[in-house]
């Protein structure tokens, strides 16, 4: 697993905050070359520091995210690395190392999912580029295809030409596909609540305390994705990916 350097420097462009990122790096770097419980230690000394850019400088990024989630991936943290590579997932869709990763972060989970239907294939094939773009790009797409709409609107004033016809089709066509991908990723991003259970584990439970009963007997591994119901107090009501809804400690969970 390689650190993003190159991209994430771009998106850091304070000195303080660049100097901050290249000493978690070099922690990051050292700690790879260790093993055993040192190797945690700079793992989880290396996490925190790219999650200062992150949560204290308000920087949102994809790749600082990835970052994040090998460091606790490296360190035995699965539950966390689920967390940040499903933050990082929202930005950078399309990021085949950012897929594997989180392949291999889920696979000695144990992780309830939902069956997989037989058409989310096909809608992933037919608007491939919703999967394969990432947010950033998408926007930047949407802009550019909207702006030409109106700029071979223009023309045709001037000019009546069955190519400038053609341009307006396609450009509302594009702006179609792009904008309705990049919307329905903004409202994901910021309008719907998810999270992941990033502790060891987790006793899930039929109401809001300990003194209801458990849900299931055994606890839920970390890595289990849900969405966010309702908050009450230190708990949270959520949905599972299974369609079960129950309580869990607000301790034991990370939003996305």
């Amino acid at each position: 697993m390689l650190l993003c350097v190159f991209t994430t420097v771009q998106a850091i462009a304070q000195t303080d905050e660049k100097e901050l990122f290249l000493k978690a790096q070099e922690t990051y770097q050292i700690a790879l070359r260790q093993g055993g419980q040192q190797k945690v230690q700079n793992m989880l000394k290396a996490a925190a520091q790219f999650e200062v850019l992150a949560d204290k400088h308000g920087i949102e990024n994809g790749y600082l995210f990835y970052n994040i989630g090998n460091c606790y991936f490296e360190a035995g943290e699965s539950g966390k690395a689920v967390l940040y590579y499903l933050k990082a997932k929202r930005l950078i869709s399309g990021f085949k190392d950012l897929e594997n990763n989180l392949e291999v972060a889920k696979a000695g989970l144990n992780v309830p999912e939902a069956p997989k239907t037989w058409w989310s294939d096909i809608i992933q094939g037919i608007f491939f580029w919703h999967y394969m773009l990432d947010y950033s790009t998408r926007r930047i797409l949407f802009v550019i295809s909207f702006s030409l709409i109106w700029l071979f609107l223009i023309a045709m004033i001037f000019l009546r030409s069955f190519l400038l016809k053609g341009g307006v089709i396609l450009s509302v066509l594009l702006t179609f596909f792009f904008g309705g991908s990049y919307l329905m990723s903004f409202y994901q991003l910021h309008f719907i609540k998810s999270g992941v259970i990033v502790s060891k584990e987790a006793i899930v439970r039929k109401g809001p305390g300990i003194t209801y009963e458990k849900y299931y007997e055994q606890p839920l591994p970390g890595g289990t994705e849900f969405r966010v119901l309702e908050t009450r107090d230190n708990w949270r009501r959520v949905r599972l990916n299974t369609g079960d809804e129950l309580w869990i400690k607000t301790d034991d969970t990370g939003l996305i």
